[in-house]
């Protein structure tokens, strides 16, 4: 089992969608990154007729820490791009750790609400449709890779006894016109 301590860790590193890489920018500019962040990037995904389509998300973070229980808030915003234009998801939540009562093991409780907002577009109710699906299945697929992600870097930790959570994540200096 892994201990409380770590699975917070863990899964707050990787709440930051490292896992999305393309066109990613992070903002880094804030007082205590030990308790937010924030990041843009792009999703290239395909209909489930084969059509490619893209999406870019902009989300921001907030944790918390108390004494028996760690709470991260959440503000997320997720735009179509090219055959998608117009249509976004406004989406807050919030995600809740905790030890269980019985000592073993951790609690976790999520709650998401997303609103769909159509931009001055508007849009038929097949391509809504598409939209919801696909984004559904994106936020599926992230929460996959987040709990694999944190399972594989409690397990690392177990097996190694190096404690790879400590590390901070290295940002290469921004470039200066």
């Amino acid at each position: 089992m892994f201990s409380y301590e770590e699975t917070c860790r863990s899964i707050w590193m990787l709440s930051n969608h490292v896992h999305r890489q393309l066109d990613r920018d992070e903002f880094d500019g804030f007082e205590d990154p030990e308790t937010m962040h924030a990041a843009k990037f792009r999703i290239n995904c395909r209909f489930s007729d084969g059509r490619a389509a893209s999406l870019k998300q902009r989300i921001i973070t907030r944790r918390f820490m108390e004494n028996d229980r760690m709470v991260m808030v959440r503000k997320a915003v997720i735009a179509g791009e090219g055959p998608l234009s117009g249509i976004q998801i406004d989406e807050s939540g919030w995600t809740v750790i905790r030890p269980s009562p019985t000592g073993s093991g951790t609690i976790m409780q999520v709650c998401i609400s997303q609103v769909p907002l159509h931009l001055n577009n508007p849009v038929s109710e097949a391509v809504a449709h598409q939209f919801n699906d696909l984004l559904q299945s994106i936020i599926h697929e992230s929460d996959l890779e987040i709990h694999a992600g944190a399972e594989a870097l409690l397990i690392e930790n177990e097996m190694t006894g190096f404690d790879l959570l400590a590390r901070r994540r290295k940002r290469a200096p921004k470039k200066t016109s």
